[in-house]
């Protein structure tokens, strides 16, 4: 089976993106200005249908006629222009993204694809020797030269491109069954897979694609189990050996094996350190960036550890993920070990680094607050959330205990019998002793005993 260009397209443009939106991140090639959100929204844009492509690289043309050397725009116009399949427009950009960085694999790669599809065959083929004098046994990289000599009329060479993917594990069966899973993503059926792999049963990296399949469906022993033949079949090398270890971390965690979850993250670390570091090709079919795949991996070993209460080292781990990408839901995770760990000034500091009020972070706030007994910010903090959420039984039992500590007893009653309304059975028990304390605090004896005859009634 023939592998054309046309085929090696499937899958790519997702991938293009990742690419795309990791160079867009890359502090170490742009200076961060107040332009780069509007750069990468254009890029999700595309990701959106031809219609927000459309407009996305209208800006993107508006915005390099100003300043023709912006790299940013230049490699999301690419993307877009990919996405939109017109090659023969991308090819420029592309061609000056690498002059400004020859390492780019993953733009030479992609201009390969461009300069193929617009019929200069010749330049895709002196691409691709570059390329594959650098990725010497990526499958991909040698069944697309073979498509590219046999577009050239060198049959010969064109065959010999392909013996040698196979003895990576790759057949152009099991390559287009590979662009194929990764396009429809989890939508292929078991059934699907384990056809393709009884045909091509030492392809590495159909184990791993299922594994992820598997992942998506919290099927985590099936997944592990696929993992770890993936690693015993892999002949292409480290990269599919980083995300094999990283997964088998995400399975572990599934299944509460801690201690098995820590050794594959730290295997997984140790692999984008030693082999990724400055790697800018990942085949595809992989559909990460070192950069992001590591981050991953050191928040998994992070969930790991705080599976084994071993907070110093989890807020170790999540600390480097912030360090290099503060985002929302790495800041939640490590304001919340550090709230469990009892280091609530620690877990405030994060929280403030967050933009905006974000609800998720409000709620690690509001428990540092409480932890710190500060119990006027932690009703503040409550006020906030439950603006949005009035009807929350969580808060409002937070709020109802913070202003009985803070003296506010009739207030705390207020919300202390909107939980108890709610919850008539045993869960109930806390609030109603919780809110007979109140009560004799206002002097409201017959009140109090009434609430202490119901959880006498509710504890038989």
């Amino acid at each position: 089976m023939q592998v054309t260009a046309s085929r090696l397209l499937t899958g790519a443009i997702g991938f293009f993106a990742f690419w795309a939106i990791s160079q867009l991140e890359s502090s170490q090639v742009w200076a961060t200005d107040r332009d780069s959100l509007y750069f990468a929204s254009s890029v999700f844009e595309g990701r959106r249908g031809k219609d927000g492509a459309i407009i996305a690289l209208n800006k993107l043309n508006k915005r390099i006629k100003t300043d023709p050397a912006d790299i940013r725009a230049r490699t999301a116009r690419a993307t877009i222009l990919f996405y939109l399949r017109k090659h023969k427009e991308a090819i420029p950009d592309l061609r000056y993204l690498l002059k400004r960085n020859n390492k780019d694999e993953t733009a030479r790669y992609l201009l390969v694809i461009c300069l193929l599809e617009s019929g200069f065959a010749p330049a895709a083929k002196a691409e691709l020797d570059i390329f594959l004098r650098h990725n010497p046994s990526d499958p991909e990289g040698l069944y697309l030269r073979a498509t590219v000599l046999r577009a050239l009329g060198k049959d010969q060479e064109s065959a010999a491109d392909e013996q040698a993917a196979e003895k990576l594990g790759y057949t152009s069966r099991a390559l287009s069954f590979i662009h194929r899973a990764e396009g429809l993503q989890t939508q292929l059926r078991k059934v699907d897979f384990a056809q393709a792999i009884a045909q091509e049963p030492s392809c590495s990296i159909l184990y791993l694609l299922r594994a992820k399949a598997e992942l998506a469906q919290y099927d985590y022993k099936e997944a592990i189990a696929d993992l770890k033949k993936c690693l015993a079949l892999n002949k292409s090398g480290d990269k599919v050996s980083c995300f094999a270890y990283l997964y088998l971390a995400d399975a572990s965690n599934g299944t509460g094996q801690f201690a098995e979850a820590i050794k594959y993250a730290t295997l997984s670390i140790d692999a984008f350190e030693r082999h990724m570091r400055n790697s800018l090709w990942f085949p595809y079919c992989l559909q990460g960036s070192a950069s992001q795949s590591k981050r991953r991996a050191y928040e998994l070993r992070a969930i790991a550890y705080s599976g084994l209460q071993k907070y110093t080292e989890a807020i170790r781990d999540m600390q480097q993920v912030v360090e290099e990408k503060p985002g929302v839901k790495a800041l939640e995770r490590l304001s919340a070990l550090c709230n469990q760990s009892g280091k609530y000034k620690m877990a405030l500091d994060y929280c403030g680094k967050g933009r905006g009020n974000d609800p998720r972070l409000q709620a690690e706030r509001v428990h540092a607050y409480i932890g710190l007994k500060q119990h006027k910010e932690a009703i503040a903090a409550v006020n906030e959330l439950l603006s949005t959420n009035p009807d929350d039984d969580v808060l409002l039992a937070d709020r109802g205990t913070e202003l009985f500590l803070d003296g506010q007893y009739q207030k705390a009653i207020d919300d202390l019998s909107e939980v108890i309304r709610g919850k008539d059975n045993v869960a109930s028990i806390r609030y109603l002793k919780l809110r007979a304390q109140a009560y004799r605090k206002l002097g409201k004896e017959n009140l109090a005993a009434a609430d202490e005859k119901r959880i006498l009634e509710l504890a038989k």
